[in-house]
């Protein structure tokens, strides 16, 4: 008996700990969809570069970067405060911690080069 109770306790609290992280999530996301930042980093070797993005429905975004040429496969994920964008099919992935209207983190790309990288909103 003791050993359902506890089965039973802890799948309640697992439950009401997925429905509160799933409503952290819904909550974030719709405080994010529809927004645009610019984002600025240099990458090592190449010049810094500074463009927009906008968070769109879905966890589709879209963006100004100038050298991209497939700009339906760019997608992001939040959870509470941090945001992962994954760009041009996953070449590569910012990750970033939201702090009110700016965004802080560091990216990689599939040559496991990292850098820093910056956005804030701009609306």
């Amino acid at each position: 008996m003791f050993k359902r109770l506890l089965s039973a306790s802890f799948f309640c609290l697992l439950f009401l700990m997925t429905s509160k992280s799933s409503e952290l999530k819904a909550q974030n996301l719709v405080e994010l969809e529809g927004t645009t930042w610019v984002i600025s980093y240099k990458i090592p070797g190449a010049k810094k570069i500074s463009y927009e993005i906008t968070f769109l429905d879905s966890g589709n975004m879209k963006h100004k970067h100038p050298d991209d040429f497939t700009p339906t496969n760019d997608h992001w994920v939040i959870l509470e405060k941090t945001i992962t964008m994954y760009i041009n099919d996953s070449s590569a992935t910012f990750a970033g911690t939201i702090n009110g209207g700016k965004i802080t983190g560091t990216a990689v790309n599939r040559k496991s080069v990292s850098w820093k990288w910056m956005a804030v909103r701009k609306r």
